[in-house]
């Protein structure tokens, strides 16, 4: 029995804490306030939880363990950010490195963003909560820089200008992107349409592929970068 009250203690916490953290956001939500909402002494809450920190990582879990699933899953196999081998598969006969390198990160990006739409409408008070505080926007970077930077490294090598300047590019283009896709999935939320998200993302995706193909290209075009052989 005393287990149970337990359990049902944490969830009240719970509830309470996501309902204040939509309703004021994360840097104005504090425990008073949702130990008042929850029912419960500000002591009590305590026990269950030692800091706010540690509450908010409770109740979003499910949308960071399941972007950690994803991105695992999209780069896990082709993609071992902890080996030093070739990331990529070896590029087709009759197709040039830059348009392989730009059909393999789309093709990775867009499942992994629809995966991560359904993963917002499956926890979309959780992932509002995320969103809110930009902690989606980082990991999406992190992950992005990681893939897009490997990957070039795999395909092409700096030769006229420092690398340093190419590695600083590659980051202001995916920084970009990723601030529209956080849009994209405020977008979500605010009208549950699956279907008008992946369109959007598609049509998204098209765009800001242009974004590192013409960096890229125009590196190659004024030899400043080459194809590694």
């Amino acid at each position: 029995m005393a287990q149970t009250l337990k359990d049902e203690v944490r969830k009240r916490i719970e509830q309470a804490a996501i309902g204040q953290l939509v309703q004021n956001g994360m840097h104005k939500t504090n425990m008073r306030d949702i130990a008042k909402n929850a029912g419960i002494t500000p002591g009590n809450l305590y026990r269950y939880f030692p800091s706010k920190d540690q509450l908010i990582i409770s109740i979003t879990k499910p949308i960071i363990d399941g972007i950690n699933i994803i991105v695992q899953k999209e780069t896990g196999i082709d993609i071992d950010l902890s080996q030093k081998q070739r990331i990529l598969p070896k590029t087709p006969m009759g197709m040039n490195k830059l348009t392989y390198m730009e059909l393999i990160l789309v093709e990775k990006l867009r499942n992994a963003l629809i995966e991560i739409g359904e993963l917002s409408v499956a926890y979309p008070l959780q992932m509002m909560i995320l969103l809110d505080d930009s902690i989606v926007s980082k990991h999406l970077y992190q992950w992005g820089i990681s893939i897009i930077q490997k990957a070039y490294d795999d395909l092409f090598e700096t030769i006229n200008i420092e690398s340093d300047q190419i590695n600083i590019m590659i980051n202001v283009v995916t920084m970009s992107f990723c601030e529209g896709v956080v849009e994209l999935l405020k977008a979500l939320l605010n009208d549950k349409d699956l279907n008008s998200y992946i369109s959007m993302l598609d049509s998204y995706l098209f765009i800001q592929k242009a974004g590192i193909g013409e960096l890229l290209k125009h590196e190659l075009i004024h030899g400043n970068i080459k194809e590694k052989d």
